[in-house]
């Protein structure tokens, strides 16, 4: 039997710091061990946003088809490699502070470097659970061989998938240059054929797809019939200062899961057990 290691935490902020909980013991028992600390105050938030905005302006995406002429203000992959590297730093200058050597010397000291051991991450906060926590040094050095996940606080589903699995392929706006929100990008288009054929191509599905459809047919199509999941090929964009990204599902119309939460949680009840975007 291996371990169960759960770093569970709870409020604060990277302003002013995390209160964390470790709790140890062996897998499926309750814990042995629960011992607190804190995460002081970080801007590795920071770092986070830039490798994530380089990583966005690859040029090589291969769904996505550029004029030869055109100018792009795409990331080369040694920009993308760098900022990947001073995540990494950040992340282990962190988690590596005074205020956390307590808490992974209790660790060192319940589970053995050989043990079989599973990490659990556990937070409700969305740039936490974004940050790469594999990259940390005490996995690197001590656990490699460690199971690392994220909890959550939903139960997942006990429904059966249907046969066949019925998809619901959302082929929204494939040319950029329609999106005045992201007038700084080079116009781009997204070759949304590629990923219907690939659908097309699984066995056991059912696949309907909906060309750049309005708001209303795609909430009509979500209350009307049960969907295994819903799948988007199209272009996407977040507005500065805000969290919530927004589909652009026709050349006209944009639409934020805000939008759809009601819509969603009837298609979920139906059924709906994934969404991918």
């Amino acid at each position: 039997m291996g371990k169960l290691v759960v770093f569970d935490i709870q409020e604060g902020s990277f302003e002013q710091g995390f209160r964390v909980t470790l709790r140890i013991g062996e897998d499926n028992q309750p814990h042995s061990a629960e011992i607190s600390g804190t995460l002081p105050a970080s801007e590795i938030h920071t770092s986070y946003e830039h490798w994530q905005s380089t990583y966005r302006g690859l040029e090589r995406v291969y769904r996505i088809i550029i004029p030869q002429q055109q100018i792009t203000n795409f990331s080369s992959l040694e920009e993308c490699h760098q900022a990947a590297m001073a995540l990494k730093s950040s992340l282990n200058q962190w988690l590596n502070q005074p205020s956390m050597q307590f808490l992974t010397w209790q660790l060192l000291q319940n589970v053995g470097r050989s043990e079989q051991v599973r990490f659990i991450l556990k937070t409700q906060n969305p740039e936490l659970q974004q940050l790469p926590w594999h990259l940390w040094s005490l996995f690197e050095n001590c656990y490699p061989q460690a199971d690392i996940a994220l909890s959550t606080e939903y139960k997942p589903s006990s429904k059966f998938l249907r046969n066949p699995v019925k998809i619901l392929a959302i082929l929204g706006n494939t040319d950029q240059s329609s999106i005045d929100i992201s007038q700084e990008l080079p116009r781009a288009q997204i070759n949304v054929q590629a990923d219907l054929d690939a659908l097309n191509e699984l066995p056991g599905v059912q696949v309907k797809p909906l060309l750049e459809p309005s708001r209303e047919q795609l909430s009509d199509e979500l209350w009307r019939q049960p969907w295994d999941i819903l799948f988007f090929a199209g272009h996407s964009y977040s507005q500065h200062g805000n969290e919530q990204g927004f589909l652009q599902i026709n050349s006209n119309e944009s639409l934020s899961l805000r939008r759809l939460r009601n819509t969603l949680r009837s298609a979920v009840q139906k059924g709906l057990k994934l969404a991918l975007a």
